[in-house]
């Protein structure tokens, strides 16, 4: 019965200490947390990209025009006559009269 009684005290003292060691919140805060900054990373670089890709295309319609005298009537003409090789993937906008290249 003393072994019983001893047993039993180590045991809610190792309960104890085990629950006092284990941080407080749920286990996958640390996860949903490192998971959001990883997304908010991505979105960060695409954005990045998308700012990097309009400035290329926005040079590409001014040489354009310095070869042509004109703007192109649209982005696939830069390809079309060897301004570029192709058009990067993204969602841009364009004027064809004032030859303003923005990102949506």
């Amino acid at each position: 019965m003393k072994n019983l009684i001893v047993i039993l005290i180590i045991a809610v003292a190792a309960w104890f200490i085990i629950k006092q060691a284990v941080p407080k919140g749920k286990p996958d805060d640390a996860i949903t947390k490192y998971g959001n900054s990883l997304k908010h990373d991505e979105d960060m670089a695409k954005d990045s990209a998308m700012t990097a890709n309009t400035a290329v295309l926005q040079g590409a319609v001014n040489s354009f025009r310095a070869s042509n005298g004109k703007f192109p009537d649209n982005l696939q003409e830069l390809v079309d006559k060897g301004f570029m090789q192709s058009v990067p993937a993204g969602d841009y906008t364009y004027d064809a009269q004032t030859g303003v290249v923005g990102a949506r």
